[in-house]
C-alpha cells in the first residue's frame, strides 16, 4: 500500500473516529439492509459487535505500515466467522457495506482517492483471511 493511501486512511478514520460509534452501527444498519439474512448472524444486541468492530478497524488502520501485526488477528476473526456460519460470498457484501457507510460518514472527504484506498485495504483484509481458511497455518 503506498503512503499516500496509508494516509488517507488513517485520516479518513480518525474522523470517522470523532463520531464515536456511530460508524458501527450505520455499517451494521447498511449490511443488513444490504442483506437481511445476515442478521440471524448476530444477537439482538448489537453494541458488543459495533465495539468489536471499532477496535479491529482502529487496530488495523493504526498498523497499515506492518501488516504483520494484524495479519494472526484476520486469520482468528477468519476462524471464529466460519463457527459463526458466515460464507465466503457474505466478503463482498460486508466490503459493499463498508464503502457505503464510509462514503455516508465522510460525505466531501470520501474522494475517489480515499474509496481507492479503503477499497484497497478491503481486498487485503478479505484476501487475508480467505486464504487463511485455505492453506495450513
Amino acid at each position: 500500500m503506498q503512503e499516500e493511501q496509508i494516509l488517507l486512511l488513517k485520516q479518513s478514520w480518525s474522523y470517522v473516529l470523532l463520531q464515536g460509534d456511530k460508524i458501527g452501527e450505520l455499517f451494521y444498519q447498511t449490511l443488513f439492509w444490504d442483506d437481511p439474512s445476515l442478521r440471524f448472524l448476530f444477537g439482538t444486541d448489537l453494541s458488543g459487535q459495533v465495539r468489536k468492530f471499532m477496535d479491529m478497524m482502529t487496530f488495523i488502520v493504526a498498523n497499515l505500515q506492518n501488516i504483520e501485526a494484524y495479519e494472526p488477528e484476520l486469520r482468528a476473526l477468519a476462524q471464529r466467522h466460519v463457527q459463526y456460519g458466515v460464507l465466503s460470498v457474505d466478503y463482498d457484501t460486508v466490503g459493499d457495506s463498508l464503502l457505503k457507510t464510509l462514503a455516508t460518514m465522510l460525505q466531501e472527504q470520501w474522494t475517489p482517492a480515499t474509496e481507492t484506498a479503503w477499497r484497497k485495504l478491503y481486498q487485503t483484509i478479505t484476501r487475508t483471511m480467505l486464504n487463511s481458511l485455505k492453506s495450513p497455518k
